[in-house]
């Protein structure tokens, strides 16, 4: 099974109004405030997997693989769990 080719990635914090915008063209991904200040930045796509932005925009969860969001795959090397410290894995 091949996945659906992938396309840019935005997501915005209810509470907090936070930014993260990931372009697989790119492989960037940013955090902005709401002000659209960029706190930090990341060469690297968030695929497909779920994303959990912490209140104070330093801290990004990734779940699952890029390819198969939360779900899980028989790819032993597909990171179920991806933790990012402004940017820094």
């Amino acid at each position: 099974m091949k996945p659906a080719p992938f396309k840019p990635v935005t997501r915005t914090d209810e509470t907090t109004k936070m930014v993260l915008h990931s372009d697989p063209d790119s492989e960037q991904t940013t955090v902005k405030d709401q002000t659209g200040t960029v706190l930090w930045s990341m060469n690297e796509y968030v695929g497909r997997r779920m994303i959990f932005l912490s209140p104070n925009g330093n801290t990004l969860l990734l779940f699952g693989s890029v390819y198969f969001g939360g779900l899980l795959s028989d790819d032993k090397d597909a990171a179920v769990l991806s933790v990012y410290e402004q940017g820094s894995f």
